[in-house]
């Protein structure tokens, strides 16, 4: 962060916005730091995204651990047929469910277009 004074109030912006607004133009988006490493401010290594695109970049990189299909799944069983998905959106897809549907599943021991879902332990 850097302090800004010009006018009656002074103003703190992150380096990579401001290297990011001079040579890529202003933007409402993120801006994503292409390498991961946020210390590398050069414009070269920035670009702006949304912040779905900014938070998948981080999983895929290993940056951020959690769910959103990166990083660590729990594995998904199938009770009916004891298949096992490495993650609930692979089970949606392929029972054309949306992953939302299949956690309800496991949750709530309800069907899920007519099959039930656990966690693998």
């Amino acid at each position: 962060m850097v302090g800004l004074k010009g006018g009656v109030k002074p103003v703190c912006a992150s380096v990579h916005r401001l290297v990011a607004a001079a040579f890529l133009g202003v933007s409402e988006l993120q801006v994503n730091h292409i390498d991961g490493d946020k210390q590398n401010n050069h414009v070269e290594n920035l670009e702006y995204t949304t912040q779905s695109e900014n938070m998948l970049h981080a999983y895929r990189l290993g940056l951020e651990k959690g769910h959103a299909g990166y990083g660590k799944c729990k594995k998904v069983r199938c009770i009916e047929t004891g298949k096992i998905y490495e993650s609930a959106v692979q089970a949606a897809k392929e029972h054309n469910a949306y992953r939302s549907q299949v956690s309800v599943s496991i949750f709530k021991k309800v069907a899920c277009k007519g099959f039930h879902f656990e966690y693998v332990k």
